[in-house]
């Protein structure tokens, strides 16, 4: 057969062919696939993330106290809420995931800043409840805000955030 390899079973004398694109489309259907609404909003769940964070929740939001909060939004799916004063701002969560090594990856769509990106940013737990970005990055860009839990900028360690609510 021209244009393509193909793997041969012999079965009572007749001899069938199989294109390897056959079997690559069904191991690749195997693949996990894009988290969907619900399960972004249940991985967030189940490792913690849902609800609003801050360096003092004591403190009213502020440019120096961003209250940062993961909620459950319309239609189920994740959203990331930003207070900082005078700015507010929404966004939608597009994936999260629970890494082997028990960080989170959260994939947040930006379209209603200037300019509009998508960042990834990578979760670490810390105990009593906290949490800190050890990773930050717009998707798509080779460059870090934030690598391995240091701000590139000056290389001091990213802030601790805690529950609020």
């Amino acid at each position: 057969m021209a244009g393509f390899e193909a793997m041969r079973s012999r079965r009572g004398g007749v001899t069938a062919y199989f294109p390897v694109g056959l079997l690559l489309a069904a191991f690749i259907f195997l693949l996990p696939m894009p988290v969907s609404a619900k399960s972004a909003v249940d991985a967030a769940a189940k490792w913690g993330l849902i609800g609003t964070w801050a360096l003092d929740c004591a403190s009213k939001p502020s440019g120096a106290n961003g209250h940062l909060s993961f909620l459950r939004g319309p239609e189920g799916r994740l959203i990331h809420k930003r207070e900082f004063g005078d700015r507010r701002d929404e966004s939608r969560v597009l994936d999260t995931t629970i890494r082997p090594d028990g960080t989170l990856e959260v994939v947040i769509d930006f379209n209603r800043l200037t300019p509009p990106h998508k960042r990834r940013v990578v979760f670490s737990k810390v105990a009593d409840d906290r949490k800190r970005a050890i990773e930050n990055q717009v998707v798509g860009m080779p460059d870090f805000s934030v690598k391995d839990g240091k701000f590139i900028s000056n290389g001091n360690p990213t802030p601790l955030q805690i529950r609020c609510r």
